[in-house]
């Protein structure tokens, strides 16, 4: 059977309508003669949040030399990254570390063939980890940092309806991963942490004088707060020839809510918006690496993501009814993702000593159902390639006692094509097509101390 050729649309129709609601609103303010532009951005912030994704490690992974190996990693030493990745192995620290390291991603999405407008990212990785000594020999401490150039957070939400690449949106954004790990025996460890990300609430109260064209009353409050979720992990290590774990990261949503109240005299507008600035879904991961000779090494993750509790990503906005408006409200959209489970395979050869060559391969296939009816989530299955390389060496300057590594790696990410046949023969965007490639490369160094 032919598969029916989809009918064309123009994926920034629907997105400058999103944008122009944004504008309006700005608009509005600006009219306003003496009020504060943090007002306009309290304003801005409640009618506008979400994303998917939390943050660049829930696409791209942490640290170069993991990212180079496919993020195949929950069964495998990782440093200071273990603090991510499983907080178990921490336990099997060498030494302490500090690693720093840059990010950079490009990415090229497309609506039936036309560019989307999707936004590039880059950031700075700091990572630590220490071994205790003493009578705490048991235990070993590691933190792993995301600190984006630019915006520490970027939020922009669209409706439903509008086509959008809602996994990929929002990405740069500061995250931390503190862990603590303890070690029991040669062999076995295990390790628990926390991810920390913030979350935002407040309220807005302008009075507005129409007759006089003015703002005396504008007060706000806006607070930012910190939100957690859990990590954790168990690690084994046989002899360095054979590892395994099994690592947790709980779920993580952020929500943004701003009750406003706008009084014109005639009338008094009670405008309540929330919405989800942050999901990242709980995780289960199970790693194992074997390595069958000195020089190699092959890692394989299996990840089940619990994406079928991801709540609407769009902004509820509701305005309570008076004498001249009837109440105004959008319910939230049953989202239908599924759950998922992620094989991610790596591999590193050292063909001489100090040197390290990398390869990985995963398959994230995408939790968004068909979009068949009113919503246009677009998304599709991802393959990535990777690929990395490293080299550690001696401090020429005696400074660093156990030596410096050089990590780099490269991604590509593919989106495999994917059609969306409209149920509805006069819906309002119609069928179109989804498409995308992704690009990400980084450099590390860490310190070995």
């Amino acid at each position: 059977m032919n598969t029916p050729e989809p009918r064309r649309c123009d994926p920034l129709r629907n997105v400058s309508k999103s944008r122009s609601s944004v504008i309006s609103v700005h608009s509005v303010a600006k009219k306003l003669p003496a009020a504060p532009p943090l007002c306009v951005l309290c304003t801005m912030l409640f009618v506008a949040a979400s994303n998917a994704h939390g943050n660049p490690a829930d696409m791209f992974g942490m640290g170069a030399d993991a990212r180079g190996m496919g993020n195949a990693m929950t069964g495998v030493p990782a440093g200071a990254m273990s603090a991510y990745y499983n907080p178990g192995f921490l336990g099997f620290l060498g030494g302490a570390s500090i690693e720093a390291g840059w990010l950079g991603a490009l990415m090229d999405l497309e609506l039936s063939g036309e560019g989307y407008d999707s936004q590039n990212l880059g950031g700075v990785e700091l990572a630590a980890a220490v071994p205790l000594g003493g009578k705490l020999s048991f235990l070993s401490l590691g933190v792993a940092a995301y600190l984006p150039i630019g915006p520490a957070a970027r939020l922009y939400a669209q409706a439903p309806n509008t086509p959008q690449f809602l996994l990929y949106r929002n990405l740069n954004r500061f995250a931390v991963y503190p862990a603590l790990s303890v070690k029991i025996g040669d062999w076995f460890a295990f390790g628990a942490g926390v991810h920390v990300l913030a979350s935002a609430s407040g309220w807005i109260n302008f009075e507005i004088d129409l007759a006089n064209q003015s703002a005396p009353g504008r007060d706000f409050m806006f607070d930012m707060e910190p939100g957690f979720a859990p990590t954790a992990g168990v690690a084994i290590n046989w002899k360095d020839v054979v590892t395994g774990g099994l690592s947790y990261r709980g779920e993580i949503d952020a929500a943004v809510e701003f009750p406003a109240n706008f009084d014109l005299g005639i009338i008094e507008l009670l405008v309540h918006g929330q919405g989800v600035q942050w999901f990242t879904p709980h995780e289960l991961n199970l790693g194992a690496a074997w390595r069958p000779l000195p020089p190699l090494l092959v890692s394989f993750d299996l990840t089940y993501a619990l994406w079928s509790n991801a709540p609407d990503q769009s902004t509820q906005v509701t305005i309570q009814p008076s004498v001249l408006l009837p109440e105004v409200k959008n319910p939230p959209v049953e989202m239908g993702f599924s759950d998922i489970v992620m094989p991610r395979l790596g591999v590193a050869y050292a063909p001489i000593e100090g040197l390290s060559l990398r390869t990985g391969y995963l398959y994230y296939p995408t939790p968004v159902p068909s979009q068949i009816h009113a919503t246009n989530i677009a998304d599709s299955d991802r393959h990535v390639l990777t690929l990395g390389a490293g080299y550690r060496f001696d401090d020429p300057l005696g400074v660093i006692p156990q030596g410096v590594s050089m990590d780099g790696f490269f991604q590509w990410h593919f989106l495999a094509s994917r059609s969306v046949i409209k149920k509805s023969l006069v819906d309002e965007v119609g069928d179109y097509g989804i498409s995308g490639r992704v690009i990400a490369g980084g450099l590390a160094l860490t310190m070995h101390l």
